[in-house]
């Protein structure tokens, strides 16, 4: 090398070393990140295996570990903290007990379309409906305006409504154009003129839709209009029938009751019966034979008095008919069937030549028939309503809301108008008798529970089932 070029090997080695520290530092600084992020994935993975631990603990508290006598209405909690790969969770097990209103196990009727019909009133003809329906001066001018609904309240969702009718109380006008959908529910119904359907001592209204009417399980459609009020001194009530594609209509039953000048609040023309249900137990655990005590009120809503001549009740699947000629499971006993009228007290025994129970194969339940031929005062007046009482096991298998019905036949006094017969949506059996529709649920709950760990939450859903097991639905994390 010769002298003058010394200086230039001292440049070279320190271009080499800086080359050689830039291709070093980004391995360096790999090899770190790679490391860093294989902890960060085994903290989250370990945090997973936590809050997954605390869900398999509630499973095993609900089952084992005495939580559901710790939790037994809507929406009460208990909390709980469980360590794993030195890890807390946070967890929280709540009994999810609201009851849906929705018919979550199949019902005895298939047809779960459910007509129903409020009224506002309006005094001076002003457009505000404020007034009381039940209290109305005599004075003319008056409007009610009614509210209709269809509901579909089963799972069965494969029926629709052809036709819609209502008919209106006597001397009462309907006011053409106006019908309306101010929730946009029912805009169907707005393009489809009604029609009288006959002559009749009620106006009857009926639309006709070119395609079957559809729902959804749990959709409501609703649409409104208005009448004039031409009567006095009477009590006035409104009926809303549903024709159906099967099974073949739906009956609101005698509602929706406006009370004119001195008319007492009582029964109206054509009400026929009413029946209600009630349930003493209203949560159950699966697999857990149950006594549960239903009464079942009938109340004549007509202004004649009537007979009751046959109460048909069907109970849930898995819940079996209990009485002194059908004993319980051993341990249990039951009372024999009852029933008082609504103004008394006591209850008086069925006479067991009037029960008939019997498990019905192709409905896959109970069916509980009481025939009497109880005669009911008109509507309003002492003796005009029934309560029947009985009892029953419940063993229901999974989680879930299980429904009762009850029908009520009427014989003699009330009679469907005949247009409504000659059009085939009722006949006067079907228009005077009464459907409790699927009411009085006894409650499997399921549960739902929340696992937290470092601020992260898995949600999900414990779904109860017979036989000592339960799983969890729809577990994801937030």
């Amino acid at each position: 090398m010769r002298r003058g070029e010394r200086g230039y090997v001292l440049v070279l080695v320190l271009i080499v070393l800086a080359v050689g520290s830039v291709g070093l530092l980004p391995v360096l600084d790999l090899v770190s990140t790679g490391l860093k992020s294989t902890t960060i994935q085994s903290d989250r993975i370990l945090a997973q295996y936590t809050r997954d631990a605390g869900g398999e603990f509630v499973v095993w508290q609900l089952l084992s570990g005495g939580a559901t006598s710790q939790l037994t209405a809507d929406g009460d909690e208990v909390f709980y903290t469980v360590t794993l790969n030195g890890l807390e969770t946070q967890v929280v097990l709540r009994l999810n007990g609201a009851a849906t209103g929705l018919s979550t196990v199949p019902g005895a009727k298939k047809n779960r379309i459910r007509p129903s019909v409020t009224v506002e009133c309006d005094v001076n003809g002003d457009g505000v409906y404020g007034d009381d329906c039940l209290a109305l001066p005599t004075t003319t001018g008056m409007v009610a305006r009614y509210t209709v609904y269809m509901e579909q309240i089963g799972p069965d969702a494969n029926v629709g409504v052809t036709a819609l009718y209502n008919e209106l109380p006597r001397d009462f006008d309907f006011i053409a154009g106006t019908v309306a959908s101010p929730d946009g529910s029912l805009l169907e119904i707005e393009s489809v003129t009604p029609v009288n359907i006959g002559s009749s001592l009620n106006e009857i209204w009926k639309w006709v839709f070119s395609a079957p009417l559809m729902f959804g399980q749990g959709e409501v459609k609703a649409f409104t209009f208005e009448a004039f009020i031409n009567s006095s001194n009477k009590r006035y009530c409104d009926r809303v029938l549903l024709k159906l594609e099967e099974n073949p209509s739906e009956n609101s039953g005698a509602t929706a009751p406006v009370v004119v000048g001195s008319g007492t609040p009582e029964g109206c023309a054509g009400g026929g019966l009413q029946v209600s249900k009630s349930v003493d137990t209203s949560i159950v655990q699966p697999g857990a034979d149950t006594i549960v005590t239903y009464e079942i009120t009938v109340e004549n809503l007509d202004e004649l008095p009537l007979q009751l001549h046959e109460m048909k009740d069907f109970l849930p699947p898995d819940f079996t008919y209990c009485s002194p000629a059908v004993p319980p499971p051993a341990g249990l006993s039951c009372d024999p069937p009852m029933y008082r009228f609504t103004d008394e007290t006591s209850f008086t025994e069925v006479a067991a030549a009037n029960v008939e129970a019997e498990y019905k194969i192709e409905k896959d339940r109970w069916e509980v028939e009481i025939e009497g031929g109880w005669n009911l005062a008109a509507g309003g007046a002492s003796g005009s309503g029934i309560v029947f009482r009985f009892q029953a096991v419940a063993a229901p298998d999974a989680s879930g809301t299980y429904y009762n019905e009850a029908f009520a036949k009427v014989e003699g006094g009330c009679v469907a108008p005949q247009p409504l017969v000659l059009d085939g949506v009722t006949s006067s059996e079907k228009y005077c008798s009464a459907y409790s529709w699927p009411t009085a649920g006894v409650l499997v709950p399921s549960y739902d529970v929340q696992s937290t760990t470092g601020g992260v939450t898995s949600q999900g859903n414990i779904i109860l089932l017979a036989a000592a097991s339960a799983s969890i639905d729809s577990w994801h994390v937030n």
